[in-house]
């Protein structure tokens, strides 16, 4: 029997009018993520980076940060106790704000990287940032913030950023600054739909769970060759970054349409062929690979908040594909959203929270083991402004540090300003930076093939003659 913690929202504190207070118990999601900060890299925290123009000083970050903090209750918060009694409590502690001035145009990826090998203390705080000043360029900087994932998702963070620059724009001109203070969310289980929860829930949970090992065993899924096999404590992450320029991404987002399928799945099947012609350079064999997909769940969910609340409300689905030599991008994208549509049909995206500390640990305690040949998270179109004033948001994108996935190829993606931004992340010394470095430009050649005049008409009969 899978051993589930079903502490959750449920047995929240609340006041004399039913409101939740900041103390409560972390629910199971939340406590997987708090297990993985502790293991001494910071595993699957959330890396936010924004470039903006405009003269943006270190004090005027603290004062939005400070402003942030009484916006969102639970940048307040901090995590006490053992990892078997997990708890949030009230922090009054100024969120630390660490300042760079950059010798280079890179540094920020150094930063980034740093952020993601160094777990949050979170005993102190939830959130730290740093400001990266260019030494060159005066009126540019880099903006990165490290989240804990128990309180926050991608998309909440994109949206935090946006906020900061907001308060920025406004302090700047002299500006009334409205404080609205958002309510203090439960756990994501609260939301959850009514089976998941009580006997039944933990039925569903135990059923699901073996379900996916079933699933494993079955069809046992091949991965990138681990240089090196290491405990999680003796890994680090490290970080590929590429764009694609606004051409190629707009080439993308039009085949995607013309043949059903969406940009995530379209991405995912590049990464499933870059990694298959890595295991197999020659392609002379047929591989079973599986694809684990992070979804948004707060679209899928009643009364559930949006992204300007800070929350974890993300899940995940794994599907399976056999790869040959004459499997085509698209056709393997039809299939990544056909089943990832049938995960969503069958309620497993309501399932996996419940069971993914069980996973982490086991993961945990199997440190050779790889849990998917393929981790993709993509928030998609980031909709927030790009002008704050005298401030130019010109790029933002997000990662997460990932020692925790070995031997999978890896990757946090974002489309602003017409461009898709991809952060590929690995463990090292698991897997080099010049495998990964390889990896990612297969992605990007496959895609951009694949949008090619010439590719269309050979995809086309390709889908006719398959069945």
């Amino acid at each position: 029997m899978l051993p589930l913690d079903t502490r959750s929202a449920f047995s929240a504190k609340r006041n004399s009018e039913g409101t939740e207070i900041e103390a409560r118990p972390l629910a199971a999601n939340e406590q997987m993520m708090e297990i993985l900060n502790r293991q001494g890299s910071g595993s699957l925290n959330v890396i936010t980076i924004s470039q903006i123009k405009g003269s943006l000083t270190p004090n005027l970050v603290r004062q939005a940060i400070a402003h942030l903090q009484q916006q969102h209750p639970r940048l307040n918060s901090r995590i006490v106790g053992s990892l078997d009694s997990l708890s949030f409590d009230h922090c009054d502690l100024a969120l630390p704000l660490r300042v760079v001035n950059s010798s280079h145009k890179q540094q920020w990826q150094e930063v980034a990287c740093e952020e993601m090998n160094q777990p949050i203390e979170s005993q102190k705080g939830l959130l730290r940032a740093v400001l990266v000043q260019s030494v060159q360029q005066a009126n540019s900087c880099h903006l990165i913030t490290t989240t804990h994932h128990a309180i926050s998702d991608g998309l909440s963070c994109i949206r935090l950023h946006s906020e900061l620059l907001t308060y920025c724009q406004k302090a700047t001109e002299g500006k009334p600054i409205e404080l609205v203070r958002l309510p203090l969310l439960p756990a994501l289980e609260s939301f959850l739909p009514t089976w998941t929860k009580g006997w039944l829930g933990t039925l569903n949970a135990i059923l699901f769970g073996l379900g996916l090992t079933i699933q494993r065993l079955k069809h046992r899924p091949e991965h990138i060759p681990l240089k090196k096999s290491t405990s999680l404590v003796d890994r680090t992450t490290g970080l590929v970054h590429r764009q694609m320029d606004q051409a190629l991404t707009q080439k993308i987002i039009d085949h995607c349409k013309q043949r059903k399928t969406t940009v995530h799945s379209a991405l995912a099947a590049a990464m499933l062929l870059a990694t298959a012609e890595t295991i197999t350079p020659d392609r002379d064999r047929p591989i079973c690979m599986n694809c684990q997909s992070a979804l948004d769940l707060r679209r899928r969910l009643k009364n559930c908040p949006d992204e300007r609340q800070l929350g974890l409300f993300v899940t995940s689905v794994i599907t399976y594909h056999t790869i040959d030599p004459k499997t085509s991008l698209w056709n393997l994208a039809q299939q990544v959203k056909s089943r990832i549509q049938s995960n969503i049909k069958w309620g497993h995206i309501f399932r996996f929270p419940l069971t993914s500390k069980f996973f982490t640990e086991y993961y945990l305690s199997h440190p050779s083991d790889v849990n998917s040949t393929v981790f993709l998270t993509n928030i998609g179109l980031v909709s927030v402004p790009s002008q704050y004033g005298l401030f130019e948001l010109e790029d933002i994108h997000f990662t997460v540090s990932n020692v925790f996935y070995a031997g999978s190829l890896a990757a946090s993606v974002a489309t602003f300003a017409g461009k898709i931004s991809l952060n590929f992340m690995f463990s090292q010394p698991s897997l080099s930076r010049e495998t990964i470095e390889q990896l990612a430009d297969s992605t990007l050649a496959y895609l951009s093939k694949a949008c090619q005049p010439a590719t269309l008409n050979h995809h086309k009969t390709a889908i006719r003659e398959q069945p």
